[in-house]
């Protein structure tokens, strides 16, 4: 409930004081890729490497805009990338997944934020639809069980949940119709389970990552939650895809 309600008021501050806040959780979740990637005693480094080229990409955002400050993050990730490597700190490729998926997802929900008109909107229509995804299959899947998702990756995860974290996403969209006008049902349901089907496999991919580096939290920032990571991970898949159909589309999805 923390985490929702810090959310929530940056989200309704909006300007210098959500760029911040994004640019702190960005550099949260960079600390954390780093430790992850990093190998033995060189996770400092990592970090480091995964930190500068993030905090570049979104601060030059700030200034000259979303396009620059990716192709500054993406430059910036290569050469980490390539130190990385040389120099036994982690995988190359590890480390431009790092740096690409942490810096997009940040200058993409700055972006997003700052749409005319329906900035607000989507940003929270997108971050209810993940928050109701999670609470609907966590306590779906609690009541009902039934057979796994995908036992080897995520044990705990079931069909069952997946479906109930789709149907809450469901009602997050029935409100969304009624509180932003113009919006379209047959636009905003389906778009509404799309985020929330994307949102659970960019759940089950940091299961992967983690089960790939043999830790159970990406971090323990958060007391019984583990770390940032662990709770953007659907945030991840989901925010960098809405701004890639707004950019595609020319409009706001809100808008369709």
């Amino acid at each position: 409930m923390v985490l929702v309600l810090g959310a929530l008021g940056a989200v309704l501050i909006g300007g210098i004081g959500f760029r911040l806040s994004i640019l702190a959780v960005a550099v949260l979740m960079a600390v954390e890729w780093g430790a992850l990637i990093g190998r033995e005693e060189q996770r400092t480094r990592a970090q480091w490497l995964v930190v500068v080229p993030v905090v570049a990409a979104i601060g030059v955002s700030f200034a000259m805009g979303p396009g620059i400050g990716i192709a500054v993050g993406l430059a910036g990730g290569l050469l980490s990338a390539v130190v990385a490597s040389s120099r036994g700190i982690a995988k190359a490729g590890w480390m431009i997944t790092a740096v690409l998926s942490t810096m997009v997802t940040g200058v993409a929900l700055i972006w997003l934020r700052e749409l005319p008109g329906t900035g607000f909107a989507i940003v929270a229509w997108m971050l209810a639809t993940v928050a109701a995804t999670d609470v609907g299959a966590y306590f779906v899947g609690r009541s009902v069980g039934g057979p796994k998702l995908w036992p080897s990756i995520s044990p705990g995860k079931t069909w069952s949940g997946a479906v109930g974290g789709v149907c809450a996403a469901g009602a997050v969209a029935l409100v969304t119709l009624l509180l932003v006008p113009g919006a379209r049902a047959e636009v905003l349901f389906p778009m509404t389970i799309l985020l929330s089907v994307v949102g659970q496999g960019g759940d089950l991919m940091e299961s992967a990552l983690k089960r790939n580096f043999k830790v159970k939290d990406s971090g323990g920032l958060i007391p019984g939650h583990g770390g940032v990571l662990d709770r953007v991970d659907a945030q991840m898949t989901v925010i960098p895809l809405v701004a890639l159909v707004v950019v595609l589309s020319g409009q706001s999805v809100l808008a369709w």
